[in-house]
């Protein structure tokens, strides 16, 4: 079974004591004084289904800071709403409000709805109740909107203000609203929402939509001059790809190149490197060769002299007894042996001088050598070098250029297409728009329709249910009930509803609300419960002008019949009014005296 019904209403605060209200399937009455909490209740409960603000907020309320709902659905599944008083969002958790500690597990509901969005109260109350993601037509165009948590709060939780209404029982009063708020009705007793119709188009946006299509049908005429020289789209996809490869091969040659270049430069790099490095040993080379004979001519000036004084001593080896011609001493025999050691060195230092000049003479003649080679290296390796910068100047870089040149052509043509295809996608683009505003405007239904709305079939188990009721509380003349769809609301006995006097108002909305719960125990998708805040609105009123007041007897007709409803749904009557004593035990009564020494002063106890 589908719906949700109320378990408890409570108000936390520090260090306060909670305030706190409970209730049970069938009928719940809440009775007393003013100025006990009624309606405060009543707003409370409101608030916690969904309304953005809490309408107001009485003065013995300031001390609490949350506000708990525990509720269940009708396969006592519970779970309990916690919100502050600012209009922030809830949290929701699967368990009564005594089993929530810091540590329980919750979940963010948003307070205000959003279609398709599942993160809501709205989303999770319609889920319960079998109604989320059904659509309601809103207007004699077909136009539809989500069903929100909101249209079953307006239809099921009727204030002390709407009760009386002279307004249908279903409707607001706004007059935008009506066809909505039809719908809603109509859903929750056909079970069939508005999903199928097909919205039709206003004439400015119809205009709109012709406009549009004149616009397409000139920018398809523009894009088809552009073909008028061209192959077709495939033509150009083809010789697109077949450019493509083609770049794709030059890139890759050009790649190949850039390879050959790159060695080649390091090629010649080595080349310079080598002809630098032997042009530097050559020069090294010829300044020693040509040091070479500085030092031989010295070694043969010190040969010369050397053989001099080798002459001299054996000169004077062979001469005795004379003087010396220059000091004209006499040379003896000391004399003579002092030569022959002079005459011996000089001998042995020419020796050696003959050594260094055989010496002196292999190194010229390998400088001479060496010179030879590296003029021979160097020839060979510019010679080298010569043919590696021709061929990367002649060669490599011109086919670098021509290279560059086929790819920036293959490019420009590739660009070139790519217009061609954007003009064919821009053309294909164009044509589905068309296409899909033409078969808006084809499958567009007529303005003017009849659509499926309510009528007396629909009603026709309400209105048997209400006239029961109504003769049940004694509603005086009443032989039959109809639904009048010129007015959308109820003909009692032949007379529209709103024509009745204040009280007997509020009495047949009351019958309607409580007809409609009844009707629908055994649905699929229903709501589960229903308040109703004063529907004895004019019983005791002193000021109650004449034809306006229900009598006693239709008062306690009225109470004496809550007994026989179902616990099946759920029935909340907010009314000032004592419940005959017959009734304490047959339903939840809950009592406000406003005395604090009788019974329960109200919903908040004030501070002693």
């Amino acid at each position: 079974m589908k719906g949700i019904y109320l378990k408890e209403l409570c108000l936390r605060g520090v260090d306060k004591e909670d305030a706190s209200l409970e209730f049970e399937k069938g009928v719940n009455i809440i009775s007393g004084p003013s100025n006990t909490g009624k309606t405060f209740i009543f707003e409370l409960i409101e608030y916690m289904l969904g309304r953005g603000v809490l309408e107001r907020r009485v003065k013995e309320s300031r001390v609490y800071q949350e506000i708990y709902l525990e509720l269940a659905d009708y396969n006592d599944s519970v779970f309990t709403l916690k919100s502050d008083f600012e209009g922030g969002d809830f949290r929701k958790y699967e368990c009564s409000i005594a089993n929530i500690s810091a540590n329980s597990k919750y979940i963010t509901l948003k307070r205000e709805h959003s279609p398709g969005s599942e993160d809501t109260l709205s989303s999770y109350i319609l889920k319960k109740c079998n109604l989320y993601g059904s659509l309601i037509r809103t207007n004699a165009n077909g136009k539809k909107r989500e069903l929100s948590l909101r249209d079953l709060r307006i239809l099921h939780l009727v204030d002390e203000l709407r009760v009386p209404t002279k307004e249908s029982p279903f409707l607001s009063g706004q007059y935008i609203s009506k066809t909505a708020e039809a719908n809603v009705l109509k859903l929750l007793v056909t079970g069939i929402d508005d999903s199928s119709i097909i919205e039709s188009i206003p004439d400015k946006i119809l205009a709109n939509k012709n406009g549009r299509l004149e616009l397409l049908n000139e920018l398809i005429g523009v894009e088809n001059v552009k073909f008028k020289d061209t192959g077709s789209k495939e033509d150009a996809t083809t010789q697109k790809n077949l450019i493509t490869v083609y770049d794709r091969n030059l890139r890759d040659e050009r790649d190949e190149l850039v390879y050959e270049l790159k060695t080649a430069g390091n090629e010649r790099q080595l080349l310079i490197s080598g002809i630098s490095s032997a042009l530097e040993r050559k020069t090294e080379l010829e300044n020693l060769y040509k040091n070479s004979f500085i030092v031989e001519k010295q070694y043969i000036s010190d040969a010369q002299r050397l053989r001099s004084t080798i002459e001299a001593g054996e000169a004077l080896g062979n001469i005795s007894g004379v003087t010396c011609p220059v000091c004209d001493s006499s040379m003896g025999s000391d004399t003579a042996e002092e030569v022959s050691i002079i005459a011996s060195s000089a001998c042995a230092e020419h020796s050696k001088i003959d050594g260094l000049l055989k010496e002196l003479s292999k190194s010229k003649y390998l400088f001479e050598n060496e010179i030879i080679t590296l003029d021979s290296e160097i020839e060979k390796n510019q010679a080298s070098l010569d043919s590696i910068n021709q061929a990367i100047e002649n060669d490599i870089q011109k086919a670098h250029k021509r290279l560059n040149d086929d790819i920036d052509a293959a490019q420009d043509k590739i660009h070139e297409i790519d217009l061609t295809l954007n003009s064919y996608e821009t053309l294909d683009y164009l044509e589905s728009e068309k296409l899909k505003i033409e078969k808006v405007i084809d499958a567009a239904p007529p303005k003017k329709r009849i659509f499926e709305s309510l009528d007396n079939s629909n009603l026709q188990e309400i209105s048997k249910e209400m006239l029961r009721l109504l003769n049940l509380w004694g509603y005086p003349d009443i032989s039959n009930v109809s639904y009048g769809e010129d007015k959308k609301d109820f003909v009692l006995s032949g007379e529209n509803r709103n024509l009745a006097g204040k009280g007997f108002r509020a009495i047949s909305y009351s019958s309607f609300l409580l007809s409609l719960m009844g009707c629908s125990v055994k649905s699929d998708y229903r709501f589960g419960f229903c308040m109703i805040d004063s529907p004895l609105v004019t019983y005791r009123k002193p000021d109650v002008p004449e034809g306006e007041e229900i009598s006693e007897d239709m008062a306690l007709s009225f109470f004496n019949s809550l007994e026989d409803l179902a616990e099946d749904y759920q029935i909340v009557i907010v009314e000032n009014e004592d419940v005959p004593n017959n009734m304490e035990v047959s339903v939840n009564h809950i009592h406000f005296t406003r005395n604090a020494n009788v019974g329960r002063y109200g919903f908040i106890t004030p501070a002693s």
